[in-house]
């Protein structure tokens, strides 16, 4: 299997499980409300990360101090906050409507990565990011 066959299926993958989260959140929010379901989802993702650090650990990865670290904490505390917001957005609002909505953020990263990393937006990909956006407007009428 080439890299890209295997970086197309990894992000199939990853948009079943964001998706099965998704939907998940609602459900567990509409019935123990949205405290408590971010409650229990705080405490599998301490589970999760202690997981993670022993894997890590027992890999030999050094963790070390260095000056990209705060890019990595930056990102763990914008996940939590969006996570957070999800939970409470998900109490307010049909999943059908803010589940789209939310999903909008990779067109944020793709707008950062052509103003600060200086990537390339092909015109189909510029394209689409605008008729996700349209989608977002049409989806909140």
């Amino acid at each position: 299997m080439n890299k890209m066959t295997s970086s197309l299926l990894l992000a199939f993958g990853i948009i079943i499980f964001l998706g099965l989260s998704a939907f998940f959140v609602k459900v567990a929010v509409g019935q123990i409300g949205s405290e408590r379901a971010l409650f229990w989802a705080v405490v599998a993702y301490i589970v999760t990360d202690i997981m993670i650090l022993a894997g890590l650990y027992k890999m030999g990865t050094p963790l070390m101090f260095e000056s990209a670290n705060w890019l990595a904490v930056a990102s763990a505390l914008f996940g939590a906050a969006g996570s957070i917001g999800t939970f409470y957005l998900f109490s307010r609002m049909k999943l059908s409507i803010g589940a789209p909505m939310i999903a909008l953020f990779p067109a944020l990263t793709v707008v950062l990565a052509f103003l600060i990393l200086k990537e390339k937006i092909k015109l189909v990909n510029g394209v689409g990011i605008l008729l996700a956006l349209a989608a977002a407007v049409l989806l909140a009428l």
